[in-house]
């Protein structure tokens, strides 16, 4: 009888042992899921949320004396993807519009390219940019001799921004790194007005 009294006290226990823990969990769970719901959701970046866009505009100059004169303009539109909130990289196309009269003569010059690029933002005001491209140049600036001629070449350079965004503005200096293209092309530097969206 004993055996029996003290079987069903510890089943009695075990009973409400069981019954202890599932009611914690339970509440537990409910307390968690209230929280969820007073937690603001987070929202993933999608692939477009993290694109930044940017149009330079280059080489602007307008000359005129002694019977000529020459007008310059390049345009190099651009896209890329922002790898990190200081780092991004991308893709460019690039032309090189050069229009001039000498005397009696006029003639009008296209030189365009390709590449990509990577921008590392040192300071909020301050970038290092890299690229690698692909131009073709429609004449020799030494010889001047109208010869079209491709080089691939580095630059390197840096630039600088203001504004508030998501729209920046603000100008680059890139450094020619090949010795054939400085020389091919007159330039050692590239001077750049650039309006960037995002980055």
């Amino acid at each position: 009888m004993r055996l029996n009294k003290s079987r069903s006290t510890i089943l009695i226990l075990l009973l409400f042992s069981f019954l202890a823990s599932d009611l914690t969990a339970q509440k537990k769970k409910r307390r968690k899921s209230r929280e969820d719901r007073n937690r603001p959701e987070q929202v993933k970046p999608s692939f477009k949320d993290n694109l930044v866009y940017e149009i330079n505009f280059g080489n602007p100059s307008f000359f005129g004396a002694g019977g000529s004169s020459s007008f310059n303009l390049a345009l190099k539109p651009a896209v890329a993807y922002q790898l990190a909130k200081p780092v991004a990289a991308g893709v460019f196309v690039k032309g090189d519009y050069l229009f001039a009269r000498i005397g009696t003569e006029e003639f009008s010059l296209l030189d365009y390219g390709f590449g990509t690029y990577a921008k590392f933002r040192l300071l909020d005001f301050l970038h290092l940019r890299a690229e690698y491209n692909y131009v073709s140049y429609s004449y020799d600036r030494v010889s001047r001799a109208v010869i079209r001629e491709g080089f691939f070449e580095p630059l390197l350079g840096a630039g600088y921004r203001q504004g508030n965004g998501p729209w920046y503005f603000g100008g680059e200096v890139l450094f020619h790194l090949k010795e054939d293209v400085r020389e091919y092309s007159g330039q050692v530097v590239e001077l750049w007005i650039q309006a960037s969206y995002k980055f």
